[in-house]
């Protein structure tokens, strides 16, 4: 399982999504419930903890761009 590091693109809340699949092929945004706006937005992913090592890593910012991508690609 990786935890990757999420923020939501409406409110700007950060928080971990631990899931079991590599983002990068979902582009690096994916479309989840946020608990402050209270519906389903786009997230864009800003890194990940490396489950070997325990550090942080932080994902390019223009592979995350979510620009221009519409969230049903």
């Amino acid at each position: 399982m990786t935890r990757w590091v999420i923020k939501c693109t409406q409110c700007g809340l950060e928080r971990e999504l631990d899931v079991g699949f590599d983002l990068s092929s979902l582009r690096y945004s994916v479309y989840l419930y946020c608990p402050r706006c209270r519906v389903n937005t786009t997230h864009r992913v800003l890194g990940y903890h490396d489950p070997y090592t325990g550090q942080y890593v932080q994902v390019n910012q223009t592979e995350t761009s979510v620009e221009g991508v519409s969230e049903f690609d």
